[in-house]
């Protein structure tokens, strides 16, 4: 079973499925907030969302989140502009593809 495809796992609490929908909405309007932090070289901000992702993506069954949150919080510890930038598209194409 997909990862993308959260309502078919069985894993799940309803509670945390009800939540879902709110989280997904909230971690779009994040994807934002990094990209403008990009530009500014924010990298101590971006750090600090990367490290919120990492543990919160696994609460929801998302652990897709945490490792890609995981990739964020470590380039923005490097400065790597070019690796969070892939990171932030790659949340954005990973969020997008959620069937839930």
């Amino acid at each position: 079973m997909s990862e993308n495809n959260i309502k078919q796992n069985p894993e799940i609490d309803p509670i945390v499925l009800s939540l879902l929908p709110g989280y997904i909405k909230s971690r779009r309007l994040e994807i934002f907030q990094l990209q403008r932090l990009l530009a500014e070289n924010a990298f101590n901000k971006i750090r600090l969302i990367g490290h919120n992702l990492r543990g919160s993506g696994g609460l929801y069954g998302l652990n897709a989140v945490s490792e890609i949150g995981k990739k964020i919080e470590e380039f923005a510890l490097e400065s790597n502009q070019k690796g969070l930038g892939s990171s932030i598209q790659e949340l954005h194409y990973f969020l997008d593809g959620l069937d839930y």
